[in-house]
């Protein structure tokens, strides 16, 4: 099964009949890629089932031809629970999303039960800002989305119900870092945290106590072909799933294959091996500066050519691969690390998309 042949066959039973689960976690962390702006309000007790956020987004919104996968699956998600008897009447608030020319932040809150509800983050959407963020959360502490995560999970400190945290990609890592940081009440109330291929951590932030307090309650789930999930810091104890789709099609978990109520567990491809061993000997060769350097020099060319979304980068490819490369004002070195890290890519996909089982 897919997530959808799951809300097929158990949509029509409450979270009292069959209990919340890991696939539920997922839908959840896709809903928060909606835009309910205008829909749902950011006020904590201002709250909508979401069998009306949806008849209200649906007769509202137009149709968007240019929208990342993430957002085409969230809105097939919710057309598909929006009058289900397991979701329709799950209470939806706490809206909040928020963009810049360096950040990018989304989180919705879901009452699941009176005692329980799903505190979802958003993940990286088409917006560029939100993409540099990412990079800049490998070499730096706080960026706003942490801040605005935190901020946003301490809103909690009042509310009796017990919370799972949650989200897919960035948001994923947003679920970790809020609960870390979050007031110490809270904390209290945390049951579960999800990350759905989320970011890892900092070393600083992996080895801190605080990290270390809240370890037990994370969940991380990465396909088998995952590249995202593999970055940075998470412990080995990852919980592997098989995908029916490779490379990095495989980080939308609507083609993560479900026996059930559970995520088919399954081993790392040799794909994804062979990438993260390439990585890891492609960073060791250069120093921390360097690697800003190229992250902040290739944004830095992406804004000077009005370059504001995934889908102008996936265009203008060659013409930023050929900038970089010819850029008088780049050092030769970092030229010379992200033409490797580019063939690195590139060859990975080439001879493991199609040779793995």
């Amino acid at each position: 099964m897919n997530i959808f042949d799951y809300i097929k066959k158990y949509g029509n039973y409450s979270f009292l009949e069959k209990k919340f689960n890991e696939i539920d976690n997922v839908i959840f962390s896709y809903l928060a890629y909606i835009d309910f702006s205008n829909i749902v309000s950011s006020d904590f007790k201002q709250k909508l089932t979401i069998e009306e956020a949806s008849q209200i987004y649906f007769s509202t919104r137009k149709s968007i031809k240019k929208i990342i996968p993430a957002f085409k699956n969230s809105i097939s998600i919710l057309k598909k629970i929006m009058h289900t008897k397991r979701y329709k009447d799950v209470l939806v608030y706490g809206y909040q999303y928020t963009c810049n020319d360096q950040s990018q932040f989304g989180a919705v809150s879901f009452d699941l039960t009176d005692k329980l509800t799903y505190v979802s983050f958003e993940g990286t959407d088409q917006l560029l800002s939100g993409w540099f963020e990412d990079f800049m959360i490998s070499y730096k502490f706080p960026v706003e989305a942490q801040k605005l995560s935190i901020k946003y999970l301490n809103q909690f400190l009042f509310m009796k119900n017990n919370l799972i945290i949650g989200g897919h990609s960035k948001g994923g890592h947003l679920a970790i870092i809020s609960s870390m940081y979050c007031n110490f009440f809270i904390k209290k109330k945390i049951i579960k945290i999800y990350s759905n291929d989320g970011l890892g951590l900092r070393k600083k932030e992996y080895e801190s106590r605080k990290y270390q307090k809240i370890k037990s309650k994370i969940i991380k789930l990465v396909p088998d072909y995952s590249i995202i999930g593999h970055l940075l810091n998470s412990d080995s104890n990852l919980k592997i799933i098989k995908s029916s789709k490779k490379t990095l099609s495989a980080h939308q978990p609507i083609f993560w294959l479900i026996k059930e109520t559970k995520f088919i567990r399954n081993k790392n491809s040799k794909f994804c091996k062979v990438l993260e061993k390439a990585l890891l000997t492609w960073s060791a060769q250069y120093q921390l500066n360097t690697k800003i350097e190229l992250i902040e020099s290739f944004f830095a060319i992406c804004k000077s050519n009005k370059i504001e979304t995934v889908y102008d980068i996936k265009k203008r490819f060659s013409f930023l691969l050929n900038s970089v490369l010819n850029s008088n004002d780049i050092d030769i070195k970092v030229k010379e690390m992200f033409k490797q890290l580019y063939e690195i890519l590139r060859k990975c996909n080439k001879e493991y998309q199609e040779k793995d089982d």
